[in-house]
């Protein structure tokens, strides 16, 4: 359902209301539904191919067997498991082509919701807020600003999301040199220039704290 919205929307990235997580509890509280037992706390110690009941998994608590096993993990969860079956896994040439894609998040909690003073000009006062904005002018790149009621009281923003390897660089270096405060400040920079704050007209002027 959420895949179909997302394309309708073409170019605007959408959210479930209550966050990603909310795929999990929903799945979560289906499979209950259907009598499907859920261990959250026990580590799959090892995984092995058994030859009479098809695989066996342990943890700490108990040995199971299973005829149909699913890994529904992504690479990072499978690098820590033990066992031969893992290490079958790890050998084949479709999972060392997975790569992982660097990506910077920076959210954000604001002491004021300084976007409420950006207002695209001439627009009705439904559609006049942002709440999505994109640069190439400077590594904040990809700037999100919830609307939705249970979040907006929390004056959060993702003031940066960046996958572009050079701005990946870029902050990672900035942390590393000046730490969040060196950070914080370029943020403050990036969308200064952003919101268009070289306008000669006062009242134009968007302040970010």
């Amino acid at each position: 359902e959420m895949w179909d919205y997302d394309l309708d929307n073409c170019c605007i990235d959408s959210y479930v209301v209550g966050g990603m997580s909310m795929f999990v509890r929903k799945m979560e509280d289906a499979l209950e539904k259907q009598g499907v037992r859920i261990y959250k706390s026990e580590l799959v110690l090892d995984l092995e191919s058994d030859p009479k009941s098809g695989y066996l998994l342990r943890t700490p608590a108990r040995t199971v067997t299973t005829k149909k096993l699913v890994i529904a993990v992504p690479p990072t969860g499978v690098d820590r498991m033990s066992g031969e079956l893992a290490e079958q896994i790890r050998r084949q040439a479709e999972y060392k082509a997975l790569m992982p894609i660097p990506i910077v998040v920076i959210n954000q909690w604001w002491p004021k919701a300084w976007w409420l003073d950006v207002r695209r000009p001439g627009a009705n006062e439904d559609t006049a807020l942002t709440w999505r904005a994109w640069t190439s002018e400077h590594c904040v790149a990809h700037v999100e600003i919830p609307q939705e009621p249970y979040v907006v009281d929390a004056k959060t923003t993702r003031s940066v999301y960046a996958d572009h390897p050079m701005c990946v660089y870029f902050w990672q270096s900035l942390l590393a040199t000046g730490g969040i405060a060196a950070v914080e400040e370029e943020v403050v920079r990036g969308l200064t220039m952003l919101f268009r704050n070289d306008v000669s007209d006062p009242d134009a002027k968007v302040v970010i704290p």
